[in-house]
């Protein structure tokens, strides 16, 4: 299940002198005026980009944004250092290290760790499939959860236990093909589990809030007034808080995704799109509408149907076609856009209107596109020599230029007139307009 930050434009150029007093001598005001007449007093243009400086980081490790703080993870043996720092400076507030187990030979180990930021909690999820949690104003170890915790609400995550059928642990020596089911600890198993339950968990401490009993294993996914938990029998809107179930259906799926107030469950032989308020079905299709081609092609925040020849746009709440485009390209919506892509080279093609498919800007001429939680579409490209890039948002429909950055940098992220940027060996830091 997909569980699933800038501005409003430049400021006004800056005055280019104090106001002329009445009680000066009229001599400097003539000269004020002169001065005007022969173009010395030009307004002066506001800066749309601008470095902030940068933090070390080698190219394995991780980094994150959270307003105006800058979470990175550097990679040890067994250990990560998590560290914690103010964006314009840079400035460090905080540095932590957290110690991982020594992972068993039956275990399939993850590289890199990935980090998430809850409000003032600072989830690290590491390599040994376990998670510590940080306060983000001191560094100050919270907890460490056995298992992935993810988000569910304001100070709560949600954690799994998984019970799987004796006798199907994965060998992984055998190197035998066929889909694989991971246990919370890591370990791989050659069906799904037998049943779970999801375990909310007090961010501040860790300790546990509510447990919900599931047949199959739980997915989740926030919806506008709880959390949406999909099973192997059933569908259920649960609240975060406490565990209570809101509303449930007996009918549940392998996997689901939510498209504002639908929720679309894919079961083994068909697609329901279900009215999340009152989980009563919309339409029932035939067709494995979240089906996926072997080209790589995804759509992200879309429903698509693909066939031989197009990628179908489908209208979450009716099942019709709203509209197409070609058939090996990707999908993002953002916001009211939707940023078609190249599934092969993942260079950026168009941005279309989210409900038309109306092509409002062409990105062909732009290299990248960045990777937003939220606000218009960053762009970038390397200017001719290589030697420097070029940066643009996409606001109202038109392509608005930025500025430049003296070096080449990649994997840009983009919230409220911060970006962060990747190199080699740093992480790159911008403010812009």
């Amino acid at each position: 299940m997909a569980v699933i930050e800038l501005d409003t434009g430049p400021a006004p150029a800056a005055t280019t002198h104090p106001p002329v007093r009445l009680s000066r001598p009229a001599g400097l005001v003539a000269a004020v005026l002169l001065l005007f007449a022969l173009g010395g007093a030009a307004p002066i243009t506001p800066v749309m980009w601008r470095p902030l400086g940068s933090i070390p980081l080698a190219t394995d490790g991780t980094v994150t944004m959270t307003g105006d703080r800058i979470v990175t993870i550097s990679d040890g043996d067994l250990t990560r250092k998590v560290s914690v720092w103010q964006a314009d400076g840079p400035r460090r507030l905080w540095t932590a290290t957290t110690a991982m187990t020594e992972p068993g030979a039956d275990v399939v180990v993850l590289s890199g760790a990935r980090v998430v930021v809850a409000g003032d909690t600072v989830l690290v999820w590491r390599p040994d499939y376990r998670t510590a949690a940080l306060d983000l104003n001191t560094g100050r170890l919270r907890f460490v959860a056995r298992a992935r915790v993810e988000t569910a609400a304001p100070g709560v995550g949600v954690t799994r236990e998984s019970v799987f059928r004796p006798g199907s642990e994965y060998d992984q020596q055998s190197g035998d093909a066929g889909p694989l089911y991971f246990a919370e600890d890591g370990r791989a198993y050659r069906e799904p589990p037998l049943s779970s339950a999801l375990i909310g968990v007090d961010l501040n401490d860790g300790r546990e809030l509510w447990r919900l009993p599931l047949r199959g294993l739980g997915l989740t996914s926030a919806v506008r007034d709880g959390l949406l938990v999909l099973s192997a029998d059933r569908i259920q809107v649960v609240d975060p808080a406490t565990g209570r179930v809101l509303r449930e259906r007996a009918s549940g799926g392998a996997w689901a995704d939510v498209f504002d107030d639908v929720v679309v469950v894919q079961e083994e032989q068909r697609t329901v799109g279900y009215d999340i308020a009152t989980l009563t079905p919309r339409w029932t299709s035939p067709v494995r509408l979240l089906s996926d081609t072997i080209t790589g092609a995804r759509c992200d925040g879309v429903l698509c149907r693909r066939d031989r020849d197009a990628v179908k746009v489908i209208d979450p709440v009716t099942n019709t076609t709203v509209w197409q485009t070609g058939r090996e390209v990707s999908l993002r919506r953002e916001g009211a856009v939707v940023i078609e892509y190249d599934s092969l080279t993942q260079r950026p093609l168009r941005l279309n209107d989210a409900r038309t498919g109306r092509t409002i800007e062409d990105l062909r001429g732009w290299q990248t596109v960045s990777v937003l939680t939220g606000g218009d579409p960053l762009l970038s490209r390397v200017e001719p020599g290589a030697r420097r890039m070029s940066f643009a948002v996409v606001r109202a429909g038109r392509i608005q230029p930025l500025g430049y950055a003296g070096s080449i940098v990649r994997d840009c992220r983009a919230a409220d007139g911060l970006a962060v940027c990747r190199t080699d060996e740093s992480v790159e830091l911008f403010a812009y307009r």
